[in-house]
């Protein structure tokens, strides 16, 4: 009997996994600012600066894309950020992205400097 009601029970669970996926939040209208950015002439960091609908201030996030990949393929997650009220903003890092000419792993190293970089032009361009 208790076999029984152990793959009953198991059985349920592995069958609550197949229910619909949980809708997809509408994204407000947002406003998208590209900068051109960079900290010197061999480190251009284009970043996308995603800002919630409404004037004032707004939490920040700065979003560091992945090794070999890019900011767009985080469209939805920065969707979810910005939809929540956060300003989002994503740098594209000279030698880690996907789409970078040559790649170098160890141009890692330079990402926080980058960041403080970004973090530096949007305080100065907010004052």
């Amino acid at each position: 009997m208790r076999r029984r009601t152990a793959i009953i029970a198991a059985g349920l669970i592995m069958l609550a996994g197949c229910g619909s996926p949980t809708p997809v939040q509408a994204t407000a209208p947002s406003t998208v600012v590209r900068l051109d950015l960079a900290r010197g002439a061999d480190r251009p960091l284009p970043t996308e600066v995603h800002l919630p609908p409404g004037n004032g201030r707004h939490p920040l996030v700065v979003f560091v894309h992945g090794y070999t990949c890019h900011v767009s393929e985080y469209a939805d997650l920065i969707a979810n950020w910005v939809v929540a009220g956060f300003a989002v903003a994503a740098p594209t890092f000279p030698y880690t992205n996907g789409a970078a000419a040559k790649l170098d792993v160890m141009d890692l190293l330079h990402q926080p400097e980058d960041v403080t970089a970004v973090l530096d032009a949007l305080l100065a361009a907010s004052a």
